[in-house]
């Protein structure tokens, strides 16, 4: 509990001031360096450090997608660079059969994910920031997601008797998921706040509690 109070402590505040006080590129550069982090650390989780250099490639595609975006390098050329991955992973699997080390299906798909699904999702924190009243609205994921693990965690603590899924996760509780949905409705409903009365955007309340809960949902 102590390390996550220091990390927030440090984090949230060197966060808020990429995204509200610097220009948009610094939250792209913050961007590519989590998406590459994030490639590492599900690559690393799924035992791929054998192959070395393939865990370097989705790394630098991880970390070249948000750039991409960030410019407006265009969904084709994009999409055509993640088919040109793909089918480079198909061939190194085939010529590698029967070699050691193996190269199953299972690390291509994990690539692919690390690569593609992972930055492609980040990259909409940065066009999120770098839209008409982003600064506003960057904070719309971040709230859900923030609201929904705190009160997850201090309610699991504090009320959590009943097991949530023991084999998956054996500290979650029923009660830390009730009290993380109820932190992503508040974390959203003060966005959706401060939203309509600091940045004077028409926007509906409801509609943010709702994808409070959702982004609650999503997150856990």
């Amino acid at each position: 509990m102590k390390a996550r109070l220091i990390v927030a402590e440090i984090g949230i505040p060197f966060l808020l001031f990429v995204l509200i006080v610097l220009p948009g590129w610094a939250t792209m550069v913050l961007v590519a360096l989590i998406s590459a982090l994030g490639a590492y650390e599900l690559l690393h989780a799924a035992g791929m450090n054998q192959v070395k250099w393939t865990v370097w490639l989705a790394m630098a595609f991880s970390a070249v997608t948000p750039v991409w975006f960030y410019f407006d390098g265009g969904l084709r050329i994009f999409t055509g660079g993640l088919f040109a991955l793909v089918l480079a992973l198909f061939c190194t699997a085939v010529f590698r059969f029967g070699k050691e080390p193996a190269f199953p299906f299972t690390n291509i798909a994990a690539i692919i994910f690390a690569a593609g699904v992972i930055p492609s999702m980040l990259s909409c924190l940065l066009l999120l920031r770098l839209a008409p009243n982003g600064r506003c609205m960057v904070f719309a994921p971040l709230a859900a997601a923030f609201g929904s693990d705190t009160l997850a965690f201090f309610s699991g603590r504090r009320f959590g008797k009943h097991k949530l899924a023991p084999r998956v996760s054996p500290n979650k509780t029923v009660e830390g998921a009730l009290g993380g949905l109820l932190g992503g409705a508040v974390g959203m409903l003060v966005v959706g706040l401060v939203a309509h009365f600091g940045c004077h955007l028409n926007v509906n309340i409801g509609i943010y509690v709702l994808f409070g809960l959702l982004g609650s949902v999503a997150a856990q």
